[in-house]
């Protein structure tokens, strides 16, 4: 590797010249000029040594060009929140910091742009998405706790991308809809911190892969203490007993296949037994035999109901089961609350998708979908 024309990442600066390059200078400019946006702050959620770290681990060099990846990550998350998605757009935004600095002005054309934009990997960007959701989760202040507890909320979604073969390919579109009339359709499923609202991880696929199994990849990303909070498709029994196996308690709606009897059990409060869930006999689909087998017999739950009286709500019960056992640590009122602000955080994950124009990607490649879905 020629040392006149790649930088390592180890220690970039030390391999600069004595005399800078003109593009160095140029690199360092809109580095500095990103660092300090005010409508984004770089410095304090995205430093550059977190970035320069990812791409280490990731064994990612890179020449010494004006959109190296630090400048084209931090270029495209600016993009992101702007209504104008466009390279275009995202191009002027650099000739325009380049400018303010009286540095030489890059070719207009968007190509050099949009081709370091496909050489960042899906991996490395995700590897960013969880350090820095993680970060802010456990930096969370006590009073942002529930119950002096941190809360992981897990949901899922659909986004709609470019209508190509190799999109088609890898994430098909719905199979009730006839060939060559829908677009190709995936699903995400992203893992979040109720107290910050930041992602801790997320995951993209087809439509044959559900939000259960997508949420089963996040299991390493949980911290025992935490408390998982999602709707009736993650409260199965494998679920429950595995989060509980690893230290993490779970506040599930009641899965819709199964009855509860509020007569049974040891009675904690009205509408609120605790009871003793036996193991399927059967492995359920889904589920493999290697993890399956590792079950424990039983598991100890609590199912509690509660009404919801407010006006504009179709639902009127909700019965939730959950390995909060302790009924005066956690009463029932306590746990219909944090229901609910799952529901608002559901809300608000349609409302971001919404907001950013995300319900379709424009990318013409899987590779680019992820990349773009992460970011």
């Amino acid at each position: 590797m020629k040392e006149h024309n790649t930088t390592v990442i180890e220690n970039p600066e030390k391999s600069f010249p004595s005399s800078p390059h003109p593009i160095v200078t140029r690199i360092e400019a809109i580095r500095r000029c990103l660092r300090e946006s005010i409508g984004l702050p770089f410095a304090s959620l995205l430093p550059e040594e977190v970035l320069e770290e990812t791409l280490k681990a990731e064994k990612i060099s890179y020449r010494k060009r004006l959109f190296c990846p630090i400048v084209t990550l931090w270029t495209w998350l600016s993009a992101v929140l702007d209504p104008d998605k466009s390279c275009k757009k995202a191009l002027a935004r650099v000739i325009a910091y380049l400018a303010a600095t009286g540095q030489e002005i890059p070719s207009t054309h968007t190509s050099a742009y949009c081709q370091a934009r496909k050489r960042l990997k899906a991996i490395g960007v995700l590897r960013l998405v969880r350090k820095t959701g993680e970060n802010l989760h456990h930096q969370s202040p006590p009073q942002w706790l529930w119950c002096g507890r941190r809360v992981v909320v897990v949901d899922g979604e659909t986004l709609l991308l470019a209508d190509t073969k190799e999109n088609q390919q890898e994430y098909p579109q719905h199979k009730t809809q006839k060939k060559g009339c829908g677009f190709p359709i995936a699903r995400i499923a992203t893992l979040f911190g109720l107290s910050t609202g930041a992602v801790i991880d997320a995951a993209l696929s087809s439509l044959k892969t559900g939000e259960v199994n997508l949420f089963r990849q996040f299991y390493s990303h949980l911290q025992p203490g935490e408390v998982a909070l999602g709707d009736r498709m993650f409260g199965s029994y494998a679920d429950i007993s595995e989060l509980a196996r690893r230290g993490v308690d779970s506040v599930f709606r009641l899965h819709g296949r199964r009855k509860c009897d509020f007569r049974t059990g040891k009675r904690l409060g009205h509408l609120d037994p605790l009871v003793m869930w036996q193991k399927p006999k059967q492995c359920p689909p889904g589920l493999s035999h290697k993890q399956f087998e590792p079950l424990e017999a039983t598991v100890k739950v609590r199912e509690v109901r509660f009404e919801v009286k407010q006006k504009g709500f179709r639902t009127k019960q909700v019965t939730l089961v959950t390995t909060l056992l302790d009924s005066k640590a956690y009463p029932a009122s306590a746990l219909g609350q944090l229901y609910r602000l799952r529901w608002q955080a559901e809300i608000s994950l349609r409302h971001l998708k919404t907001r950013m124009q995300m319900e379709f990607l424009s990318s013409k490649t899987p590779d680019m979908a992820r990349t773009m879905s992460t970011c």
